[in-house]
């Protein structure tokens, strides 16, 4: 679903008029193709369209997106600067977003800045966008505090959750985000509140930091209430992931 409405929002800008150049066919038969290649993770036919039409910039961003879910973090900023290359403001989101998730926070900050310039322009063509707006916040949140820059880290968090709806995959995310601010300012309460929030959201690896927190201010018991509990959620939730990681914990505390 995030995959799908990923590419419908890029396919739409593209509409708007932020990708559009001359084709031997049709912009929307090249959408077409682009939305179909994607969905079916054909990197070749992507590589392929690109040779026709190198300056696409829906299609460079799309190739881009395609390589950073296959966890291709160089290759994905590759295509993202040939997109900003061919004039495409919306690629410094992406571009900002994968410098963010490789640690390279200082890069990724000033490329979420250079997008903000156009936001609003989005925004007035299309509200829809709306929905995506959230997760400019969160990665914009998450290179402040990459960077150290706490204050302006848990504004943008705010905004992200101001924002955000039950159906975007970053729900709960923020306050997650929010938790480690406040834990790293050794603000406990504060800290246990936005883990907690978190979970109530339904993002279930705020257990995991919750029980870090526990740790650190030796509240052993509190930490093994709350790690159990995580691991009956995330069973029931089918994450096998987290339910390892919470149950290393609770080995970890029995100790």
């Amino acid at each position: 679903m995030k995959m799908k409405k990923a590419l419908i929002l890029l396919l739409l800008i593209a509409n708007l008029g932020l990708g559009v150049q001359s084709f031997a066919i049709t912009q929307d038969e090249l959408n077409a193709q682009v939305d179909e290649a994607a969905l079916n993770r054909d990197i070749r036919k992507l590589l392929s369209l690109a040779g026709k039409y190198p300056n696409d910039k829906i299609l460079l961003i799309t190739i881009g997106w395609f390589y950073a879910n296959e966890g291709n973090s160089s290759e994905a900023k590759k295509w993202y600067l040939k997109a900003i290359e061919s004039g495409s403001s919306l690629a410094y989101f992406y571009l900002g977003r994968a410098y963010v998730e490789s640690e390279e926070y200082k890069k990724g900050l000033d490329c979420l800045l250079e997008y903000n310039k156009i936001l609003k322009e989005i925004l007035i063509e299309n509200p829809y966008y709306m929905d995506y707006v959230p997760e400019y916040y969160y990665w914009t949140a998450e290179a402040y505090y990459g960077l150290g820059d706490y204050k302006n880290a848990k504004n943008w968090y705010l905004l992200a959750i101001d924002y955000i709806k039950q159906d975007n995959y970053f729900f709960g995310h923020p306050e997650q985000g929010l938790g480690i601010v406040s834990r790293d300012e050794k603000n406990y309460k504060e800290a246990e509140k936005w883990f907690l929030a978190s979970i109530r959201k339904g993002f279930l690896r705020s257990y995991y930091s919750l029980s870090l927190l526990y740790e650190e201010i030796n509240d052993i018991e509190a930490l093994k209430k709350s790690v159990r509990e995580g691991i009956v959620k995330a069973r029931n939730a089918g994450n096998t992931e987290l339910v390892k990681d919470l149950e290393k914990r609770l080995r970890e505390a029995a100790k």
